[in-house]
């Protein structure tokens, strides 16, 4: 089930998915004043993963000031999303309540 809003350090971010012509060469989209998430629709069901999980870590980013490059929030995306869909039960593990 494709998610419709997502939490990031306590702010609810809607999630929508957009035509290439609105997205303007791009996977995705985040911004802070509306927190608002745009994917492109139609995407391989990995990258569309993998651009909502990027544009998670900008929110990330920009809420704790990070400063990070557009080049390492690629990287950490592309990493962690390759680790998370590698071991399932490790992110299983990682959001399972209580001990």
């Amino acid at each position: 089930m494709i998610p419709d809003r997502v939490r990031v350090l306590g702010k609810v971010f809607t999630i929508r998915y957009m035509t290439w012509t609105e997205a303007d060469d791009t996977h995705g989209m985040m911004t802070m004043d509306n927190a608002a998430i745009r994917i492109t629709s139609g995407l391989d069901a990995d990258i569309e993963r993998d651009a909502l999980l990027h544009e998670v870590i900008h929110a990330v980013d920009e809420s704790l000031k990070l400063k990070m490059t557009e080049e390492q929030v690629h990287a950490l995306a592309c990493g962690l999303f390759a680790v998370f869909k590698e071991n399932p039960e490790f992110v299983t593990y990682l959001v399972r309540q209580g001990t």
